[in-house]
């Protein structure tokens, strides 16, 4: 199994338009994804930071959903700023 590892500059003062953006469209929308198995979103305490770890079947699975997910519209004002996304191998669960 692999994961996409997402980190995000967040803005403090936006959180709760964060959090409603990422339950009415971030979810569904990677939920939808071939080969998707499951998903945690994260934020610090402070709201400043985020963690995503997006889980899928395979290492091409995750490829194909980091490369072909729908980028924000031109001039779109998110409450974050992508930081970093890599897909990861998952060496263990519990």
């Amino acid at each position: 199994m692999h994961a996409i590892m997402v980190t995000l500059d967040m803005d403090a003062g936006r959180a709760d338009e964060a959090v409603a953006m990422l339950s009415e469209m971030v979810v569904p929308m990677v939920k939808s994804l071939p080969g998707f198995r499951g998903g945690y979103w994260m934020r610090s305490d402070d709201h400043t930071r985020g963690v995503a770890l997006e889980l899928y079947e395979s290492r091409a699975a995750a490829e194909t959903a980091l490369r072909d997910r729908p980028a924000p519209p031109p001039g779109a004002n998110l409450p974050w700023t992508l930081a970093s996304a890599e897909i990861v191998e998952l060496a263990a669960s519990a």
